[in-house]
Order: C-alpha cells, then sequence, then structure tokens
C-alpha cells in the first residue's frame, strides 16, 4: 500500500490480490480470516483544524492551541491505530473475534505521503 500511496484491502500482486489469496501463501492451515489496514500521518496530526507553518521543515500546529505537532513515537502510533481501530465496529469485530488464533501485523512507511509521510498499517487475523 505504501509503495502505491494507496490503502486497499485488494493488492496487484500475483497471489495476493484478497485476503483469503495472502493468508494461502503464509501455509498455515485455516477455516477463517480477516484484516484491519489503516493509514496514518506521520504527524500526529488529527481531525483537529491545524496549520501548516513550514512543509520544507514539517513543521505543523494545533489551530486551537497553536501548541506544535510532533512526529508520532512508535507508542503513539499504536496507541492511535488502536484508538481508531476499536472506536470502528467492523474493525473491532476483527479484533474481538474470538475464533481467531494467530495474527500479523505490519506496518510501511510512505515519504511521499501528505503531510510528511504517510504510514500504512494492517493486521491480518487468522482462525
Amino acid at each position: 500500500m505504501a509503495k502505491n500511496s494507496h490503502l486497499s484491502h485488494h493488492s496487484n500482486i500475483s497471489g495476493q490480490q484478497n485476503l483469503q489469496g495472502r493468508m494461502k501463501r503464509t501455509g498455515l492451515k485455516f477455516k477463517t480470516g480477516s484484516e484491519n489496514i489503516s493509514k496514518m500521518y506521520r504527524y500526529k496530526i488529527t481531525s483537529n483544524p491545524f496549520y501548516t507553518q513550514d512543509l520544507s521543515t514539517c513543521q505543523f500546529s494545533d489551530a486551537n492551541s497553536g501548541r506544535s505537532i510532533p512526529p508520532h513515537s512508535y507508542e503513539s502510533l499504536a496507541r492511535e491505530a488502536v484508538r481508531l481501530w476499536v472506536d470502528s465496529p467492523d474493525h473491532r469485530k476483527n479484533l474481538m473475534d474470538g475464533r481467531m488464533r494467530l495474527t500479523s501485523t505490519a506496518a510501511a512507511f510512505d515519504a511521499k505521503g501528505s503531510h510528511c509521510g504517510t504510514i500504512y498499517l494492517t493486521q491480518n487475523f487468522l482462525g
């Protein structure tokens, strides 16, 4: 997704076009599976209004408080991704599905993405 700057559950890679194809390529036995994906900015830009002070140096500020917006740490990125997934009924259903026994997680960075970079996240669940 990061390579193509496009958030999607579908891939153009042969044999991996859909989740079932990707799960089969693992070689693991499974009966069911699901996938959560997300796209987040490198900086802690939320839905609140913000200003771009200097895009060449990646300086952003909160429009309400005027405070500088820092880049995500690993911890803040993980917390925000999980919060977004838990707040989404479909993503939460995948997270809470008791049939799932295995999970994999991946992150990739698109340096050319909006606001000084975009991070693409994927969770796959197999049961």
